[in-house]
């Protein structure tokens, strides 16, 4: 299914507020943290810049595409197929700044 540049993408800065109680945690709770600490080292920022120099990709930028690999490998996933395990996550979407994640 083809899809749009803005059909995919969101804005995502806000980091949402810890609280510590007795609830059941989503599986990928602790992205939360990590989207802080990239924020604090503006690693999304250098990412991107990284990839500058490059065409960027119809609907998926190459800075976006290694944020997606980044974040994959510290949820403990070695595999691309395993990508589909958290293909629906919110958690994860907010992290990458994307409303769908790429198949």
């Amino acid at each position: 299914m083809k899809r749009s540049r803005k059909s995919v993408r969101s804005k995502a800065t806000a980091v949402p507020e810890l609280r510590f109680e007795d609830h059941r945690l989503a599986s990928f709770a602790g992205l939360v943290v990590i989207q802080k600490f990239f924020q604090v080292i503006s690693f999304n920022n250098r990412l991107h810049k990284c990839f500058r120099h490059l065409p960027s990709g119809k609907i998926y930028g190459r800075g976006t595409l290694f944020m997606q690999l980044v974040v994959h490998v510290l949820l403990g996933y070695r595999e691309l197929r395993d990508a589909a395990h958290y293909q629906d996550d919110p958690l994860v979407q907010r992290v990458l700044g994307l409303k769908q994640l790429p198949d």
